[in-house]
Protein backbone atom coordinates (compact mmCIF):
# COMPACT_ATOMS: atom_id res chain seq x y z
CA UNK A 1 0.00 0.00 0.00
CA UNK A 2 1.60 3.26 -1.15
CA UNK A 3 -0.67 5.72 0.59
CA UNK A 4 -1.32 6.26 4.24
CA UNK A 5 -4.96 7.24 4.51
CA UNK A 6 -6.50 8.17 7.81
CA UNK A 7 -8.48 4.94 7.99
CA UNK A 8 -5.67 2.52 7.17
CA UNK A 9 -4.21 0.16 9.74
CA UNK A 10 -0.83 1.93 9.45
CA UNK A 11 -2.34 5.33 10.21
CA UNK A 12 -4.22 3.98 13.22
CA UNK A 13 -1.07 2.33 14.55
CA UNK A 14 0.90 5.56 14.12
CA UNK A 15 -1.71 7.59 15.98
CA UNK A 16 -1.86 4.96 18.72
CA UNK A 17 1.93 5.10 19.11
CA UNK A 18 1.83 8.90 19.18
CA UNK A 19 -0.77 8.93 21.95
CA UNK A 20 1.17 6.40 24.06
CA UNK A 21 4.51 8.19 23.55
CA UNK A 22 3.14 11.63 24.40
CA UNK A 23 1.39 10.22 27.47
CA UNK A 24 4.59 8.62 28.75
CA UNK A 25 6.61 11.79 28.15
CA UNK A 26 4.07 13.91 30.03
CA UNK A 27 3.14 11.57 32.87
CA UNK A 28 6.37 9.79 33.74
CA UNK A 29 9.36 11.73 32.41
CA UNK A 30 11.35 11.26 35.62
CA UNK A 31 11.08 7.48 35.34
CA UNK A 32 11.87 7.53 31.63
CA UNK A 33 14.65 10.10 31.57
CA UNK A 34 16.34 9.31 34.88
CA UNK A 35 16.16 5.54 35.05
CA UNK A 36 17.11 4.59 31.48
CA UNK A 37 20.18 6.65 30.54
CA UNK A 38 22.37 5.65 27.61
CA UNK A 39 24.69 8.63 27.81
CA UNK A 40 24.63 10.79 30.95
CA UNK A 41 25.84 14.33 31.45
CA UNK A 42 27.20 16.06 34.52
CA UNK A 43 25.81 19.18 36.13
CA UNK A 44 27.90 22.28 35.43
CA UNK A 45 29.52 23.96 38.45
CA UNK A 46 27.81 26.85 40.21
CA UNK A 47 24.32 26.39 38.78
CA UNK A 48 21.36 27.94 40.59
CA UNK A 49 19.21 24.83 40.10
CA UNK A 50 19.41 21.77 37.83
CA UNK A 51 17.69 21.70 34.47
CA UNK A 52 15.95 18.71 32.90
CA UNK A 53 18.23 15.66 32.33
CA UNK A 54 20.10 16.46 29.10
CA UNK A 55 21.50 13.04 28.17
CA UNK A 56 20.35 10.47 25.62
CA UNK A 57 17.89 7.83 26.78
CA UNK A 58 16.15 4.73 25.54
CA UNK A 59 12.98 6.64 24.80
CA UNK A 60 14.94 8.96 22.50
CA UNK A 61 16.09 5.96 20.45
CA UNK A 62 12.51 4.69 20.27
CA UNK A 63 11.17 8.06 19.13
CA UNK A 64 13.88 8.41 16.48
CA UNK A 65 13.04 4.95 15.17
CA UNK A 66 9.35 5.89 15.00
CA UNK A 67 10.06 9.03 12.98
CA UNK A 68 12.29 7.04 10.62
CA UNK A 69 9.58 4.43 10.05
CA UNK A 70 7.00 7.18 9.58
CA UNK A 71 9.12 8.79 6.88
CA UNK A 72 9.56 5.46 5.13
CA UNK A 73 5.76 5.09 4.97
CA UNK A 74 5.34 8.44 3.24
CA UNK A 75 4.70 8.01 -0.50
CA UNK A 76 7.01 9.95 -2.85
CA UNK A 77 4.29 12.45 -3.76
CA UNK A 78 4.11 13.62 -0.15
CA UNK A 79 7.66 14.98 -0.30
CA UNK A 80 7.76 18.77 -0.60
CA UNK A 81 10.79 20.93 -1.21
CA UNK A 82 9.81 23.79 1.09
CA UNK A 83 9.73 21.74 4.35
CA UNK A 84 12.99 20.04 3.33
CA UNK A 85 14.68 23.41 2.85
CA UNK A 86 13.39 24.58 6.24
CA UNK A 87 14.83 21.44 7.82
CA UNK A 88 18.20 22.01 6.18
CA UNK A 89 18.20 25.64 7.35
CA UNK A 90 17.41 24.47 10.87
CA UNK A 91 20.25 21.95 10.82
CA UNK A 92 22.61 24.63 9.52
CA UNK A 93 21.65 27.01 12.35
CA UNK A 94 22.09 24.27 14.95
CA UNK A 95 25.52 23.39 13.59
CA UNK A 96 26.65 27.03 13.71
CA UNK A 97 25.34 27.37 17.28
CA UNK A 98 27.29 24.23 18.20
CA UNK A 99 30.38 25.73 16.55
CA UNK A 100 29.90 28.80 18.74
CA UNK A 101 29.84 26.54 21.79
CA UNK A 102 33.12 24.91 20.67
CA UNK A 103 34.66 28.31 20.05
CA UNK A 104 33.91 29.36 23.63
CA UNK A 105 35.70 26.30 24.97
CA UNK A 106 32.72 24.21 26.06
CA UNK A 107 33.14 21.66 23.24
CA UNK A 108 30.78 18.73 23.94
CA UNK A 109 31.12 18.99 27.70
CA UNK A 110 27.44 19.90 27.66
CA UNK A 111 25.49 18.38 24.77
CA UNK A 112 22.01 19.07 26.10
CA UNK A 113 21.41 21.50 23.22
CA UNK A 114 21.65 18.67 20.69
CA UNK A 115 19.52 16.33 22.81
CA UNK A 116 16.83 18.94 23.39
CA UNK A 117 16.53 20.05 19.77
CA UNK A 118 16.34 16.44 18.60
CA UNK A 119 13.74 15.60 21.25
CA UNK A 120 11.68 18.74 20.62
CA UNK A 121 11.72 18.11 16.86
CA UNK A 122 10.40 14.59 17.36
CA UNK A 123 7.72 15.74 19.80
CA UNK A 124 6.67 18.45 17.35
CA UNK A 125 6.37 15.89 14.55
CA UNK A 126 4.18 13.67 16.74
CA UNK A 127 1.99 16.55 17.88
CA UNK A 128 1.63 17.71 14.29
CA UNK A 129 0.57 14.21 13.25
CA UNK A 130 -2.00 14.00 16.03
CA UNK A 131 -3.36 17.54 15.60
CA UNK A 132 -3.60 17.23 11.82
CA UNK A 133 -5.48 13.95 12.14
CA UNK A 134 -7.94 15.10 14.85
CA UNK A 135 -7.32 18.30 16.77
CA UNK A 136 -10.06 17.52 19.31
CA UNK A 137 -8.35 14.26 20.25
CA UNK A 138 -5.10 16.19 20.57
CA UNK A 139 -6.83 18.69 22.87
CA UNK A 140 -8.47 16.03 25.02
CA UNK A 141 -5.23 14.06 25.35
CA UNK A 142 -3.03 16.95 26.50
CA UNK A 143 -5.69 18.57 28.69
CA UNK A 144 -6.46 15.22 30.34
CA UNK A 145 -2.78 14.59 31.06
CA UNK A 146 -2.33 18.05 32.55
CA UNK A 147 -5.44 17.49 34.69
CA UNK A 148 -4.00 14.20 35.96
CA UNK A 149 -0.73 15.96 36.81
CA UNK A 150 -2.74 18.62 38.65
CA UNK A 151 -4.36 15.89 40.78
CA UNK A 152 -0.98 14.29 41.52
CA UNK A 153 0.51 17.67 42.45
CA UNK A 154 -2.45 18.49 44.68
CA UNK A 155 -2.00 15.22 46.56
CA UNK A 156 1.69 16.05 46.99
CA UNK A 157 0.75 19.47 48.35
CA UNK A 158 -1.40 17.86 51.05
CA UNK A 159 1.01 15.02 51.87
CA UNK A 160 4.37 16.81 51.67
CA UNK A 161 3.31 20.41 52.14
CA UNK A 162 3.41 23.35 49.74
CA UNK A 163 6.97 24.43 50.53
CA UNK A 164 8.58 21.02 50.06
CA UNK A 165 6.54 20.24 46.95
CA UNK A 166 7.54 23.54 45.35
CA UNK A 167 11.18 23.25 46.40
CA UNK A 168 11.43 19.76 44.90
CA UNK A 169 9.55 20.81 41.75
CA UNK A 170 6.67 18.40 42.22
CA UNK A 171 4.52 21.07 40.55
CA UNK A 172 2.89 19.12 37.72
CA UNK A 173 5.60 16.56 38.53
CA UNK A 174 8.91 17.99 37.42
CA UNK A 175 8.06 21.60 36.56
CA UNK A 176 8.90 24.83 38.33
CA UNK A 177 6.26 27.21 39.78
CA UNK A 178 6.00 29.52 36.76
CA UNK A 179 6.35 26.75 34.18
CA UNK A 180 3.66 24.59 35.76
CA UNK A 181 1.34 27.60 36.04
CA UNK A 182 1.98 28.46 32.39
CA UNK A 183 0.93 24.95 31.37
CA UNK A 184 -2.35 25.32 33.30
CA UNK A 185 -2.97 28.72 31.72
CA UNK A 186 -2.26 27.51 28.18
CA UNK A 187 -4.63 24.56 28.54
CA UNK A 188 -7.44 26.68 29.92
CA UNK A 189 -7.02 29.48 27.36
CA UNK A 190 -7.40 26.95 24.54
CA UNK A 191 -10.30 25.29 26.35
CA UNK A 192 -12.12 28.61 26.48
CA UNK A 193 -11.58 29.17 22.76
CA UNK A 194 -12.85 25.70 21.88
CA UNK A 195 -15.83 26.06 24.21
CA UNK A 196 -16.89 29.37 22.68
CA UNK A 197 -16.65 27.81 19.23
CA UNK A 198 -18.77 24.88 20.47
CA UNK A 199 -16.06 22.26 19.88
CA UNK A 200 -16.12 21.00 23.48
CA UNK A 201 -18.74 20.76 26.20
CA UNK A 202 -18.86 22.74 29.45
CA UNK A 203 -17.58 19.63 31.27
CA UNK A 204 -14.18 19.90 29.55
CA UNK A 205 -14.06 23.61 30.30
CA UNK A 206 -14.91 22.97 33.94
CA UNK A 207 -12.15 20.32 34.19
CA UNK A 208 -9.63 22.87 32.88
CA UNK A 209 -11.05 25.53 35.21
CA UNK A 210 -10.38 23.59 38.42
CA UNK A 211 -6.54 23.67 38.17
CA UNK A 212 -6.79 27.38 37.36
CA UNK A 213 -8.31 28.24 40.76
CA UNK A 214 -7.04 25.38 42.95
CA UNK A 215 -3.43 25.14 41.75
CA UNK A 216 -2.08 28.51 40.66
CA UNK A 217 -2.59 30.27 44.05
CA UNK A 218 -0.25 27.71 45.65
CA UNK A 219 2.62 27.95 43.16
CA UNK A 220 3.89 31.37 44.16
CA UNK A 221 3.65 32.71 40.60
CA UNK A 222 2.41 36.30 40.64
CA UNK A 223 2.44 36.51 36.86
CA UNK A 224 0.25 33.41 36.59
CA UNK A 225 -2.20 34.80 39.16
CA UNK A 226 -2.72 37.90 37.00
CA UNK A 227 -3.31 35.83 33.86
CA UNK A 228 -5.65 33.51 35.76
CA UNK A 229 -7.70 36.53 36.84
CA UNK A 230 -7.92 37.67 33.21
CA UNK A 231 -9.09 34.22 32.13
CA UNK A 232 -11.75 34.15 34.84
CA UNK A 233 -12.95 37.55 33.65
CA UNK A 234 -13.11 36.29 30.05
CA UNK A 235 -14.96 33.18 31.19
CA UNK A 236 -17.63 35.18 32.96
CA UNK A 237 -18.33 37.31 29.89
CA UNK A 238 -21.75 36.83 28.23
CA UNK A 239 -20.28 34.75 25.40
CA UNK A 240 -18.62 32.14 27.58
CA UNK A 241 -20.23 31.39 30.92
CA UNK A 242 -19.49 28.38 33.06
CA UNK A 243 -22.16 26.61 35.02
CA UNK A 244 -23.55 28.30 38.10
CA UNK A 245 -21.70 25.77 40.25
CA UNK A 246 -18.33 26.76 38.82
CA UNK A 247 -19.00 30.44 39.43
CA UNK A 248 -20.00 29.73 43.03
CA UNK A 249 -16.81 27.69 43.54
CA UNK A 250 -14.67 30.51 42.11
CA UNK A 251 -16.28 33.17 44.29
CA UNK A 252 -16.12 30.99 47.40
CA UNK A 253 -12.46 30.24 46.72
CA UNK A 254 -11.55 33.92 46.34
CA UNK A 255 -13.42 34.80 49.55
CA UNK A 256 -11.67 31.95 51.38
CA UNK A 257 -8.31 33.24 50.15
CA UNK A 258 -9.11 36.74 51.43
CA UNK A 259 -10.28 35.52 54.81
CA UNK A 260 -7.32 33.18 55.18
CA UNK A 261 -4.94 36.14 55.19
CA UNK A 262 -5.86 36.70 58.82
CA UNK A 263 -4.76 33.18 59.73
CA UNK A 264 -0.96 33.04 59.75
CA UNK A 265 -0.47 29.30 59.16
CA UNK A 266 -3.00 29.08 56.34
CA UNK A 267 -1.91 32.34 54.79
CA UNK A 268 1.65 31.06 54.59
CA UNK A 269 0.43 28.20 52.39
CA UNK A 270 -1.28 30.54 49.89
CA UNK A 271 2.14 31.48 48.58
CA UNK A 272 1.01 33.41 45.51
CA UNK A 273 -1.23 35.75 47.48
CA UNK A 274 1.47 36.22 50.12
CA UNK A 275 4.00 37.16 47.43
CA UNK A 276 1.52 39.60 45.87
CA UNK A 277 0.91 41.31 49.21
CA UNK A 278 4.66 41.44 49.88
CA UNK A 279 5.21 42.97 46.43
CA UNK A 280 2.61 45.71 47.04
CA UNK A 281 4.16 46.40 50.43
CA UNK A 282 7.66 46.65 48.96
CA UNK A 283 6.47 48.95 46.17
CA UNK A 284 4.70 51.25 48.67
CA UNK A 285 7.84 51.50 50.80
CA UNK A 286 10.18 51.86 47.85
CA UNK A 287 12.09 48.68 48.67
CA UNK A 288 10.86 46.40 45.87
CA UNK A 289 13.06 43.33 45.40
CA UNK A 290 12.66 40.48 42.97
CA UNK A 291 14.84 37.44 42.42
CA UNK A 292 14.93 38.13 38.69
CA UNK A 293 16.78 41.42 39.13
CA UNK A 294 20.05 39.69 39.95
CA UNK A 295 19.48 37.14 37.18
CA UNK A 296 18.81 39.87 34.60
CA UNK A 297 21.94 41.73 35.63
CA UNK A 298 23.93 38.50 35.37
CA UNK A 299 22.38 37.81 31.95
CA UNK A 300 23.31 41.27 30.67
CA UNK A 301 26.88 40.88 31.95
CA UNK A 302 27.07 37.46 30.27
CA UNK A 303 25.94 38.95 26.94
CA UNK A 304 28.52 41.71 27.28
CA UNK A 305 31.23 39.13 27.94
CA UNK A 306 29.97 36.93 25.09
CA UNK A 307 28.76 39.39 22.42
CA UNK A 308 28.33 36.61 19.88
CA UNK A 309 26.64 34.18 22.29
CA UNK A 310 27.76 31.19 24.35
CA UNK A 311 26.52 28.25 22.30
CA UNK A 312 23.75 25.73 21.90
CA UNK A 313 23.77 24.42 25.47
CA UNK A 314 21.55 25.80 28.26
CA UNK A 315 23.95 24.07 30.65
CA UNK A 316 26.87 26.01 29.15
CA UNK A 317 24.91 29.24 29.54
CA UNK A 318 24.29 28.42 33.21
CA UNK A 319 27.97 27.69 33.71
CA UNK A 320 28.89 31.00 32.03
CA UNK A 321 26.33 32.94 34.09
CA UNK A 322 27.72 31.37 37.28
CA UNK A 323 31.03 33.08 36.48
CA UNK A 324 29.33 36.50 36.32
CA UNK A 325 26.81 36.12 39.15
CA UNK A 326 23.79 33.83 39.45
CA UNK A 327 24.14 30.41 37.82
CA UNK A 328 20.70 30.16 36.27
CA UNK A 329 19.01 30.56 32.93
CA UNK A 330 18.31 34.16 31.91
CA UNK A 331 14.55 34.12 32.66
CA UNK A 332 14.09 35.83 29.30
CA UNK A 333 13.37 33.97 26.08
CA UNK A 334 15.05 36.50 23.79
CA UNK A 335 18.26 36.83 25.83
CA UNK A 336 18.46 33.05 26.23
CA UNK A 337 18.02 32.54 22.49
CA UNK A 338 20.73 35.10 21.77
CA UNK A 339 23.16 33.37 24.12
CA UNK A 340 22.33 30.04 22.44
CA UNK A 341 22.43 31.09 18.78
CA UNK A 342 24.19 34.46 18.74
CA UNK A 343 23.36 36.57 15.69
CA UNK A 344 21.53 33.59 14.19
CA UNK A 345 18.85 34.04 16.84
CA UNK A 346 17.25 36.48 14.39
CA UNK A 347 15.75 33.41 12.65
CA UNK A 348 14.18 32.33 15.96
CA UNK A 349 12.86 35.84 16.55
CA UNK A 350 11.29 35.95 13.08
CA UNK A 351 9.36 32.76 13.82
CA UNK A 352 8.16 34.23 17.08
CA UNK A 353 7.08 37.50 15.46
CA UNK A 354 5.22 35.53 12.79
CA UNK A 355 3.30 33.85 15.60
CA UNK A 356 2.59 37.29 17.12
CA UNK A 357 1.22 38.38 13.73
CA UNK A 358 -0.94 35.26 13.63
CA UNK A 359 -2.35 36.01 17.09
CA UNK A 360 -3.16 39.62 16.16
CA UNK A 361 -4.71 38.67 12.83
CA UNK A 362 -7.09 36.18 14.45
CA UNK A 363 -7.84 38.21 17.59
CA UNK A 364 -6.15 35.90 20.09
CA UNK A 365 -5.47 38.87 22.35
CA UNK A 366 -5.08 36.90 25.57
CA UNK A 367 -2.41 34.65 24.06
CA UNK A 368 -0.67 37.75 22.66
CA UNK A 369 -0.46 39.32 26.12
CA UNK A 370 0.46 36.01 27.73
CA UNK A 371 3.39 35.27 25.44
CA UNK A 372 4.51 38.90 25.31
CA UNK A 373 4.92 39.06 29.09
CA UNK A 374 5.87 35.43 29.75
CA UNK A 375 8.66 35.35 27.17
CA UNK A 376 10.14 38.55 28.59
CA UNK A 377 9.98 37.38 32.22
CA UNK A 378 10.69 33.67 31.91
CA UNK A 379 12.24 30.87 29.89
CA UNK A 380 10.56 27.48 30.09
CA UNK A 381 12.19 25.58 27.24
CA UNK A 382 14.55 23.77 29.59
CA UNK A 383 11.52 21.62 30.39
CA UNK A 384 10.18 18.96 28.00
CA UNK A 385 6.63 19.24 29.33
CA UNK A 386 6.51 23.00 28.88
CA UNK A 387 7.83 22.74 25.33
CA UNK A 388 5.30 20.01 24.55
CA UNK A 389 2.34 22.07 25.83
CA UNK A 390 3.59 25.20 24.04
CA UNK A 391 3.96 23.42 20.70
CA UNK A 392 0.55 21.80 21.20
CA UNK A 393 -1.04 25.19 21.83
CA UNK A 394 0.51 26.73 18.71
CA UNK A 395 -0.54 23.82 16.48
CA UNK A 396 -4.03 23.76 17.97
CA UNK A 397 -4.61 27.47 17.41
CA UNK A 398 -3.55 27.12 13.77
CA UNK A 399 -5.83 24.11 13.33
CA UNK A 400 -8.82 25.85 14.91
CA UNK A 401 -8.39 28.80 12.55
CA UNK A 402 -8.18 26.46 9.54
CA UNK A 403 -11.24 24.53 10.67
CA UNK A 404 -13.25 27.70 11.27
CA UNK A 405 -12.33 28.89 7.78
CA UNK A 406 -13.51 25.64 6.22
CA UNK A 407 -16.79 25.75 8.17
CA UNK A 408 -17.57 29.29 7.01
CA UNK A 409 -17.04 28.58 3.32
Amino acid sequence: MNTLGRNTASAKFILFFVVIALTIIMLAPDAVYNEMPLISDVMPPGVYYPLWPPGFFLIDIGLIAFIYVRLLLLPPKRFQLKPALKLLLGIFIVCLALALQFNNGYFLDFYDGIAFILRFSIIFAMLYELTRSNFLIAYKLVSSIVFILFIVSSVAFFVLGIEESTANRINLVGMGPNVSSDAILMVYSVSLILYKRKYISSLWLFAAFLPLIFFIPFTGSRRAFMFAAILIFLTLSPKGRLSVGAIIIAIAFLIANYLSLSIDDLAAEISTLVRILETFDQISTGSFQDGRSEMYQTAITTVQSNPFGVGLSDWAIQAEMAIHGTGSHTHNFFIQMYLKFGLLSVFIYLQFFYFIYFLIKHNFWYQLLFFGISFNTGYGFWNVKYALVFMWLCLLLHKVVQNDYKNTR
